[in-house]
């Protein structure tokens, strides 16, 4: 009884008499953190109409790329384009911050392109910030979150605002925490350990304890930065220079062009390790202590120490990305280190152009807290905690696009919360934001989780070029995306459709077509296609077609973005419909609701180790069980039995 009593003091739950005065509330619902995830969270909420506060221990810090300087790449510039489809921010503001843009896996198909561009770090802090404090609905607070407030709901804890650490209380419907890295977080310099979010910044240990005491499983993982280095000190005349695309391709559908002038764009240049780098590293490790800690770490964006360990007969390679136009700091992408600063300087110098290089920040580790997603509902509510929402790096993720992309849906649904309406689920055949949420919340994490294509097993259907016609019509519907965005994609979309019926009516044979139009690569033959199947050819362009039909093709050879969209829509014309038998399984699955109350450990034809992991996620569809590892196909076939004669029973006891 008296362990029971504590716990109750830890959590500081409101009294009755203080709940009464919560019926005015302040705000619907209160963000904490101003990252990538936070500010997603807080221009969602506000746009759906909620009042929103957004609470942060440093107003100047508010969109501060904390890492590298750059947004996208394979997979994460797919999750850009939906966040923007959603009518987010990240993807406008990159489009006037960015100094170099680049489409990254060119060589490939336009489903896997990945959407990159290099930002002037101190520009796109500027803008972010700006469009923040513009927004209606948005009220931006500084300070301290130290604890949660909750009330003792029904079956669960109900949060109903949070407290400073100067002691006030911010009242609020719902709360999303955004804490990045700074859950208990640990920065390392070599053997050197202070605590700490980011560098020179104060970790936030009450709220670990608070989440702690509600007994949330978490775990602990890492991450780490490079030095920064004085661009004034390196070499360029012994570095390979790359150049940006000479028609830079914007993340935003609301954009045709970026701000900055294709020949205006910075340099970027490639270097790499060399065996004497190698050396440096191995015989320093016994310095580092983030190290040895054997907390996961990123196993896509390793630290130097962690390649040379794997790799050490390899060479790396290192981008040397400027961090602005008006900086002279360089981000050298690809020797995030722990190392003591001494170390890290002889490191630099020993890679080829950096000899005289000076170094501007150190690199470091940072150590933090994570909660098991597999705690949170597709919404990213918590299932233990009624009203809150969790996003960005506090759910296992790494990356700025992960966090952006958990923003935007967690800020969306905490809004659709409070207002009683029903959330807003992606699921894994709407869009990369939807494979990711649903790979967290079934699956978990042990490293931190960053996006790929080859994660989404409909990629095809889930390109960066159609995000719009996938998703924002989903979100106009929910109060997320404004109204004139919607009619923009309507305008689009009706162009769009008539493109592409212009071209299924148009009808010959592959001999008619070779003819007509006269294609080299295509075959002789009296087999009947339409324009747009002829485009599945990947040697017959819109371009060709529109020689035999110049009339017919007239408006949509005019425009450029048109001729792109209709054209890559052919190339993908047989594999879209091949994927379309899949999806409509999984959309079936899908539907099959699972009872919240269903207890698995008294299902017998669940093993230990099933029964363990069910009742650990609490999937709320046969589609979600069906991805957790470790569940067999024959116990899905049983669970949906029992779960079909289970709604049956429970049907016939309300109809008595």
């Amino acid at each position: 009884m008296a362990c029971e009593m504590r716990s109750l003091h830890k959590l500081r739950f409101i009294e009755k008499f203080r709940y009464r005065l919560c019926y005015n509330l302040a705000y619907d619902v209160i963000v904490v953190g101003g990252g990538h995830a936070g500010t997603e969270c807080a221009a969602a909420a506000a746009r759906n109409g909620s009042r929103v506060a957004l609470v942060t221990h440093d107003l100047t810090k508010i969109g501060v790329m904390s890492c590298n300087p750059s947004f996208g790449g394979i997979g994460k510039g797919h999750l850009i384009r939906e966040i923007d489809a959603l009518d987010g921010l990240c993807g406008r503001i990159c489009d006037i911050s960015g100094i170099h843009y680049k489409v990254l896996n060119k060589r490939k198909g336009p489903a896997v392109w990945g959407l990159r561009a290099q930002m002037d770090r101190n520009l796109y802090r500027i803008n972010m910030q700006k469009e923040i404090f513009n927004t209606p609905n948005l009220s931006v607070l500084q300070g301290s979150v130290a604890d949660l407030i909750l009330l003792r709901g029904i079956n669960r804890q109900v949060v109903r605002g949070v407290q400073l650490d100067n002691g006030n209380i911010i009242k609020g419907r719902s709360v999303i925490l955004t804490t990045g890295t700074f859950l208990r977080g640990k920065v390392y310099i070599g053997n050197t350990v202070v605590h700490g979010g980011r560098m020179n910044e104060e970790a936030s240990v009450g709220l670990a304890k608070t989440i702690e005491d509600l007994k949330f499983n978490i775990g602990r993982l890492k991450t780490g930065t490079p030095p920064r280095l004085d661009g004034k000190t390196i070499n360029y005349s012994k570095l390979v220079a790359q150049f940006g695309d000479e028609e830079p391709v914007p993340f935003s559908f609301l954009n045709r062009t970026v701000k900055v002038k294709p020949k205006e764009q910075s340099l970027c240049f490639l270097t790499s390790t060399n065996p004497l780098t190698h050396s440096i590293v191995i015989k320093n490790l016994h310095l580092s202590q983030h190290v040895k800690e054997e907390i996961r770490g990123p196993r896509y964006c390793p630290s130097i120490e962690s390649k040379v360990i794997r790799f050490k007969d390899r060479n790396h390679q290192i981008f040397l990305e400027p961090e602005g136009f008006d900086s002279s700091v360089i981000y050298p992408n690809g020797i995030s280190c722990t190392l003591p600063e001494d170390i890290q300087l002889s490191m630099v110098r020993s890679i080829h152009g950096l000899k005289d290089a000076e170094l501007v920040q150190p690199g470091y580790g940072v150590e933090y807290d994570y909660i098991d997603p597999r705690q949170l509902k597709p919404s990213l509510e918590t299932r233990k905690v009624s009203g809150l929402f969790l996003a960005g790096q506090i759910n296992g993720t790494t990356g700025y696009e992960e966090a952006a992309a958990q923003g935007i849906i967690a800020g969306i649904n905490s809004s659709l919360k409070v207002k009683g309406l029903p959330p807003l689920i992606l699921d894994r055949a709407d869009g990369y934001i939807g494979v990711l949420i649903d790979d967290l919340t079934t699956r978990g994490t042990t490293e931190p989780y960053r996006m790929f294509t080859s994660r989404a097993e409909f990629r095809l259907r889930l390109r960066p070029d159609n995000a719009d016609l996938r998703l924002t019509e989903k979100g106009f519907k929910v109060g997320l995306v404004s109204e004139q965005r919607f009619k923009n994609m309507k305008m689009f979309k009706t162009n769009f459709d008539k493109a592409i019926n212009i071209l299924k009516e148009l009808k010959f044979s592959e001999s008619g077509w070779k003819e007509r139009c006269n294609l080299s690569g295509v075959r002789h033959s009296g087999e009947l296609k339409s324009g747009l199947e002829m485009l599945v050819n990947s040697r017959v362009s819109l371009s060709d077609i529109s020689k035999g039909f110049p009339i017919e093709l007239n408006n949509i050879m005019l425009d450029d973005y048109l001729c792109s969209r209709v054209e890559i829509e052919g190339n993908y014309l047989n594999a879209i419909e091949r994927q379309d038998k899949d999806v409509s399984e999984l959309r079936r699955l899908e539907h099959m609701t699972l009872p919240d109350n269903l207890d698995y450990s008294k299902l017998g034809f669940l093993d230990e180790e099933e029964k363990d992991k069910l009742s650990t996620v609490v999937p709320q569809t046969l589609g979600s069980a069906s991805r957790i590892d470790g569940i067999s196909a024959s116990s899905l076939v049983q669970l949906l039995k029992f779960v079909k004669k289970y709604k049956k029973t429970r049907i016939l006891e309300r109809n008595l």
